[in-house]
């Protein structure tokens, strides 16, 4: 039997695998969208630590990680670096997020802000950025998918079919279960994730470049610019770090699926030890990531796609039996971010669109029912993106964060700041919406800024603006505000 037919056999088993979890969670949801969002808010530590893990740990990480420190060199671990400093930044905002939950019933971002802001219109653009900003990140995985398919079947399985393949079981088990069955199949696959990578870059540093250190000396060799700032392409300047972090932090915490998990923590606690168990998760996964993605250099002097670097090494210095279980690990990578996203999108849909925008009656089995139809809708919108099939992972990630760190001062105003109003609201989403579009496709920002974070810059100076030019709303958003801190300062 060929090797691409076993490598697509073991991909198949494991699919399987993940759907038959994905079912039988299926059978304890309920029909309403409150359990299809959050699962009724319910999850321990384990579950969420993995699920929240595996939302991030998408094929960015599993592939696009390793592509992006071909290209740029060591600088590109500031990536790593700043899951700790998010993980900080989420129990800080997050826990007010929870609270809000619990006490409003709040599901999503848009629900919170429409209400902070007594308008309808707010939240709908948020919902809307949230979804258009969402659904490139959703075609990121579908991309992963298909060059993971393309890698292992030596071509015969096309890039679209092999990301079709994957669409199609994420969305089926997404569409029963929700958010239980998304929880339970990202902790299978976080758990797979995890020895995957580690067995995997173990391996590949020892027998193709004989230990971790001789890997970043086999960099060094061939170009020391890789082990230096700015890097070989000269990108990764001042500005483009702070561009980076000033978008990596707000645009991955105001993602709708992140937002949604931050929702399902059973307890206070329980979502304070789970921010601090998935850094610990997220750092530990991409360890060996650097070394051997400089090194490959020595290996591979010019890779037209480095995104594939990782299971192309795998194949070709790892024992066949472990490149296969490692590069389906990769698939259980972008899976468990694909489901989550499509499901995060499909409860911004039912909530604020449908609900909140068409029909003010729905019932809770009417929002559930629209809910679950949006998950194929937004899998067959992020696939759409795929026909373009993307060279680089790196430019899609950095859309959909630039996109949602929008979001980043009409929350913060809600949360903290009384004299936050709903047009300086509105006017910093539109704006910012606007400039973002003309940096990233029209002209380059200035001074080595990304064009994300000149949209944020100019959201952030037109929110405060209009609102101190604008009259507050009549104690709505100081009452919860007022409400959030009084909880907070008694510990409950």
């Amino acid at each position: 039997m060929e090797k691409w037919i076993i490598n697509i056999i073991v991909i198949a088993i494991t699919l399987v695998i993940v759907a038959v979890i994905g079912f039988i969670s299926s059978r304890k949801s309920k029909p309403n969208l409150n359990d299809f969002a959050i699962a009724g808010g319910v999850f321990g530590p384990i579950v969420l630590i993995f699920t929240m893990s595996a939302t991030i740990q998408s094929a960015f990480s599993y592939m696009g990680f390793a592509g992006w420190l071909y290209k740029d060199g060591i600088g590109a671990m500031l990536d790593a670096s700043g899951i700790l400093t998010m993980s900080i930044i989420a129990w800080i905002i997050g826990r007010r997020f929870w609270l809000l939950n619990r006490r409003y019933g709040y599901l999503t971002l848009a629900q919170l802000t429409k209400s902070f802001y007594s308008s309808k219109e707010t939240g709908a653009i948020v919902a809307l950025i949230s979804i258009i900003f969402t659904l490139p990140f959703v075609g990121l995985q579908l991309a992963g998918a298909g060059y993971l398919f393309d890698v292992l079947s030596g071509g015969k399985i096309p890039f679209l079919w092999g990301a079709f393949i994957i669409l199609v079981i994420a969305i089926l088990y997404t569409y029963l279960g929700g958010m239980r069955a998304v929880a339970w199949t990202d902790t299978f696959q976080g758990i797979f994730m995890l020895i995957a990578f580690w067995v995997g870059g173990i391996i590949i540093l020892q027998n193709g470049f004989g230990g971790f250190a001789k890997a970043f000396q086999a960099a060094f060799k061939v170009d020391p610019a890789l082990l230096t700032l700015p890097g070989p392409r000269s990108w990764l300047t001042g500005g483009g770090y702070i561009s980076f972090w000033l978008i990596f932090l707000p645009g991955s915490l105001l993602l709708p699926h992140y937002v949604i998990r931050v929702f399902c923590a059973r307890s206070i606690n329980i979502l304070k030890w789970s921010f601090v168990g998935t850094a610990v998760y997220l750092a530990y996964m991409v360890i060996f990531t650097p070394a051997y993605a400089l090194g490959a250099h020595a290996l591979y002097p010019a890779m037209e796609y480095p995104d594939r670097l990782f299971p192309i090494l795998l194949l070709e210095y790892a024992p066949y039996w472990l490149a296969i279980l490692s590069i389906t690990g990769g698939i259980a990578a972008l899976m468990s971010t694909l489901d989550s996203q499509a499901h995060g999108v499909s409860v911004l849909v039912a909530r604020d669109i449908y609900t909140g925008l068409i029909n003010k009656n729905a019932t809770e089995k009417m929002e559930f029912k629209v809910s679950r139809w949006t998950v194929p809708v937004a899998g067959i919108f992020a696939f759409l993106i795929l026909v373009y099939k993307p060279p680089f992972l790196m430019k899609l990630m950095f859309l959909s964060f630039g996109g949602i760190a929008l979001l980043a001062p009409v929350t913060l105003g809600a949360l903290y700041w009384k004299r936050s109003t709903k047009e300086g609201a509105i006017a910093s989403l539109i704006l910012g919406f606007i400039a973002n579009a003309i940096f990233e496709f029209l002209v380059p920002a200035p001074f080595g800024l990304g064009s994300g974070l000149m949209g944020l810059i100019i959201a952030a100076v037109i929110f405060i603006i209009v609102s101190l030019f604008t009259k507050p709303i009549p104690g709505s958003v100081q009452t919860h505000q007022r409400d959030i801190s009084e909880i907070l300062m008694s510990k409950i």
